[in-house]
């Protein structure tokens, strides 16, 4: 498995994760499954962007946070992954996956936002596949899929883990993440 490339590693201080932001549970012991998941504003004017948020959570946390979720909004979100996914010819639309979105084929560049995941056990990728990118475009159409009660569970996780000030709440409220 590949290690983990340096744009999942954490913005402020250049180190990999190595906590859980939900439970604390350090990642890198005993081969721990976990995601990490980065969101980046573009700046064209002046060829720039910015980290907006970034955590890693482990799998066990992950799983929990899914199944709190309506059921209602994870088979709709489950379904537009297999249909987008299902377009795609991945030898041609996926050639690097984190400048292209895994769902539109939209490049980073082309988006005020986008996000970016990865898939990892302890200090490497999981699998050869084990990260993505989403748009921007696609994270508003996903958020278009959810309940108001799943809403307010994601909104619910932002503020027990981010604490964040109200500018921001705005910008997660149309970008949640991906509990995949």
């Amino acid at each position: 498995m590949p290690e983990i490339p340096d744009i999942f590693y954490q913005h402020d201080n250049g180190e990999p994760f190595n906590k859980c932001i939900s439970c604390g549970k350090p990642l890198y012991i005993n081969d721990e499954e976990y995601f990490i998941e980065k969101a980046f504003r573009n700046f064209p004017s002046i060829n720039a962007r910015e980290v907006v948020f970034e955590y890693a959570i482990c799998f066990s946390c992950t799983t929990k946070m899914r199944s709190s979720l309506s059921l209602n909004s994870r088979a709709r979100v489950d379904e537009f992954f297999i249909k987008k996914l299902s377009q795609k010819d991945f030898e041609k639309d996926f050639s690097d996956p984190l400048e292209f979105c895994l769902l539109s084929n939209r490049h980073k560049n082309e988006e005020q936002e986008y996000q970016i995941y990865a898939h990892c056990k302890g200090n490497e990728i999981n699998g050869s596949q084990g990260f993505f990118m989403i748009s921007g475009t696609i994270l508003d159409e996903i958020n278009e899929l959810l309940s108001p009660e799943t809403k307010d569970e994601l909104d619910r996780f932002w503020d027990n883990n981010f604490g964040l000030p109200p500018e921001l709440k705005e910008l997660f409220k149309t970008h949640r993440p991906i509990f995949t």
